[in-house]
């Protein structure tokens, strides 16, 4: 009989951690980038997902990082798997094929650029905070690609 009891309880309590939400399941969103304002079918876009302030637009810090070939003026990439959060999208078109996105004296990208939030810089590279998107559910960002 105390067995019995015994088990009863766990199950109760098991049951009761159900009906209370104690158990959360994580879930993943896919994030869509529509890319616009391509000027060259030539080269790749390289576009990366950064997390966080201390990794933002530092090379080899992204958290995920892609190359995807130019085949057309308008390309949607999409990011599959990410969990709930902030996160800031940069891409640049590599159309020299030099893996770097080449740069003036100044620092100043002279290939073609973009950022989430379509963010347009003046005199400075944008902050985490600037561009950052909240990730919640399966989304689409649209970013046209700019050159200063």
């Amino acid at each position: 009989m105390m067995s019995l009891l015994k088990y009863s309880k766990s199950g109760f309590l098991f049951i009761l951690i159900l009906l209370s939400g104690g158990f959360v399941v994580a879930q993943n969103h896919s994030l869509t980038v529509q890319i616009s304002n391509i000027k060259e079918k030539k080269g790749n876009i390289v576009i990366s997902i950064f997390n966080n302030v201390k990794s933002f637009l530092k090379e080899g810090e992204e958290l995920f990082k892609k190359t995807i070939p130019v085949k057309d003026r308008n390309m949607t990439i999409t990011f599959v798997d990410l969990p709930s959060g902030y996160y800031a999208v940069a891409l640049y078109h590599d159309e020299n094929g030099d893996h770097a996105c080449n740069k003036n004296i100044l620092g100043i990208p002279k290939e073609w650029f973009g950022f989430s939030k379509n963010f347009s810089p003046l005199l400075r590279a944008p902050r985490f905070d600037e561009i950052k998107i909240l990730l919640q559910k399966n989304d689409t960002i649209p970013i046209k690609m700019i050159r200063l």
